[in-house]
């Protein structure tokens, strides 16, 4: 893969390797048989549906709601989501990362079709997921523990079904907490 590099001398950004090959076992443990079937099934819907679900959601609450304060934090959502996704597949590109079925592919299995974005690093789906979760916790604080279960549920199956490795996942979460106070303390 093409990892982000400093000069003609070469030196990687970190050690791909040792990082690399630790994640991938854990990801083949993940998918390793003691599991039972339905496991596979939620962390495939986690993964490629929840948050579609999650966000035609948003965009219906939002398009009811009545109090203006509440729209105007829906606005904010939004403008998170988009940042955050924008920003994310920016870095997956100047980054270039490969997929751990791509890489490890004796060690992990991709149980969803190939992603659009032959890049990993950071996740793009965990981090809308939580520049969303963070939004609607400004909005919604007494809920905030389930808005954050939601992003870790899609956090979590990203791992899962071997599109990413759990170091993706933090920088996806660390992109979209940032998009959503960036969106928030700018404006």
């Amino acid at each position: 893969g093409s990892y982000l590099s400093f000069g003609s001398i070469g030196k990687t950004w970190y050690t791909r390797v040792m990082i690399d090959v630790s994640e991938a076992a854990f990801s083949a443990y993940l998918q390793g048989p003691v599991h039972a079937p339905f496991v596979r099934e939620l962390a495939v819907f986690g993964a490629r549906w929840l948050i579609l679900g999650v966000l035609v959601a948003s965009g219906a609450a939002a398009y009811y709601e009545q109090d203006p304060r509440t729209r105007h934090g829906w606005r904010e959502v939004g403008w998170a989501v988009g940042g955050a996704a924008c920003l994310s597949l920016a870095l997956a590109l100047l980054i270039g990362r490969e997929r751990p079925f791509q890489q490890v592919a004796d060690l992990v299995m991709a149980w969803i079709p190939a992603p659009a974005s032959l890049h990993s690093f950071p996740s793009t789906h965990t981090a809308a997921a939580w520049a969303w979760a963070s939004g609607v916790s400004w909005i919604y604080r007494p809920y905030a523990w389930l808005w954050i279960l939601v992003a870790l549920a899609i956090s979590i199956s990203r791992v899962f079904v071997g599109v990413h490795f759990v170091s993706d996942v933090v920088g996806g979460i660390v992109v979209g907490v940032g998009a959503f106070f960036l969106v928030r303390v700018g404006h």
